[in-house]
């Protein structure tokens, strides 16, 4: 099996310097993109294939699942976890798709969809307070912007008069769910690259 390489598992929880890294054999076969963490023990990744694994016992064994329809081979690119019970996991496009669970993993409901197959969702994040933010690839010159006020049970996309503008060949990196942060109440920022240019889009 793969190798999964836990850096960012490392980083996320604050260990420090003196610290090794572990590699641990990845759970599944496919490509592993997504990647949160609860605590020291309980991490969670996502991938190709509809796949979403759980461990709870710091990678010594997982528990995997396929979310949604599986005949659409939806790659989930980023995953949040809010708490020991809920989290929300994206699929990048056609369709573009968020699924959350309420249940640790066991059911799993579809809260976005969308029809357009040009919608292409690079990243979420969330604010403490529940409210979330998702961010899609350029459309019409601008960065379309999901947003829920719900712990993720429902989303919608601004106005798109409210999208910040996007230059010519601007674009996010690769849908990976790092490029948008959220921090205090209500701030946001997202990063991007593209043809010889980077700028970093700050909002409060």
């Amino acid at each position: 099996m793969k190798a999964l390489f836990l850096t960012a598992v490392l980083a996320t929880m604050h260990i420090g310097a003196n610290a090794q890294i572990t590699l641990i054999n990845s759970p599944v076969s496919v490509s592993l993109r997504g990647l949160d963490v609860l605590n020291d023990s309980v991490w969670w990744v996502s991938g190709r294939n509809n796949t979403v694994a759980k461990t709870e016992d710091s990678g010594r064994s997982w528990t995997i699942f396929t979310v949604g329809d599986s005949s659409l081979k939806t790659d989930f690119r980023d995953i949040e976890v809010l708490n020991n019970q809920e989290v929300v996991v994206m699929g990048i496009t056609r369709p573009a798709v968020i699924y959350k669970t309420t249940t640790a993993g066991k059911q799993w409901s579809k809260v976005f969809a969308d029809p357009d197959t040009n919608v292409f969702i690079d990243a979420m994040a969330f604010w403490p307070n529940g409210k979330g933010v998702c961010l899609a690839d350029p459309i019409h010159g601008k960065w379309p912007l999901l947003v829920t006020n719900d712990r993720g049970a429902n989303w919608s996309f601004k106005k798109e008069s409210s999208w910040p503008e996007a230059s010519a060949g601007e674009a996010a990196f690769a849908a990976g769910g790092m490029v948008i942060r959220t921090f205090g109440e209500r701030e946001a920022v997202f990063v991007t690259g593209g043809q010889g240019m980077s700028r970093l889009h700050y909002s409060k």
